[in-house]
């Protein structure tokens, strides 16, 4: 999902604990992908981060 945002792993992982989301290890269940969509925004419909930089959080 890092790359999707464009950020490294270890960016990604920085943010998702700015937002207190914690994942357990392995793949990441579609439960979580919703719950980082929803906190992050969707990359794909031009709302996430990257779009601006994560500057914006």
């Amino acid at each position: 999902m890092a790359d999707e945002f464009g950020v490294s792993e270890r960016t990604f992982r920085r943010y998702l604990k700015k937002y207190s989301i914690e994942l357990p290890s392995g793949n990441i269940l579609p439960k979580y992908q919703r719950l980082i969509y929803d906190t992050l925004g969707n990359p794909q419909q031009g709302t996430s981060p990257n779009t601006t930089g994560f500057d914006r959080f």
